[in-house]
């Protein structure tokens, strides 16, 4: 099924507002939107078995509390109803330059809050940023933040 032959009708790219991508595409004949995004997200296109919603829910939280960003992935054949494919984990580092960026920002009068998959589901504290950071990514260096605790 993966092979060759598919053709993409429509594809809507990322937008922040459903934390999602789709596409609508063909193959054979048959017409299916697939749909991936912020496992939040894919729940939100039908009502899930509540059994499924649980566990898709612990599995991202899961993945999350040890620092993997989830994507989960859906379909829906023409007539039928969404399906869920499953969900995908990525360790997703700060940027290269995130601190130069946050730095110039700081410099500039801006506070900056830095919030991570990470974060909210394993920590409570702002300075668990710099511990994730350093064990996690070596990229981002330079002095803390002098707000910070």
């Amino acid at each position: 099924m993966l092979q060759g032959g598919w053709k993409t009708h429509k594809f809507t790219p990322f937008d922040p507002v459903s934390k999602r991508i789709t596409a609508e595409v063909e193959k054979e004949g048959k017409k299916y939107t697939c749909a991936k995004g912020a496992p939040n997200a894919i729940l939100k296109l039908a009502k899930f078995e509540p059994s499924t919603v649980k566990a898709y829910r612990d599995q991202a939280a899961e993945f999350a509390t040890r620092g993997f960003r989830s994507l989960g992935v859906a379909v829906k054949q023409d007539g039928k109803e969404w399906e869920l494919l499953g969900m995908l984990c990525m360790f997703d580092p700060p940027r290269g330059d995130t601190r130069q960026t946050i730095d110039e920002a700081h410099k500039l009068g801006i506070s900056v809050k830095v919030g991570t998959v990470f974060l909210t589901s394993s920590s409570s504290s702002p300075s668990s940023f710099d511990s994730f950071t350093q064990s996690r990514s070596s990229r981002l260096t330079g002095p803390r933040p002098p707000h910070l605790p």
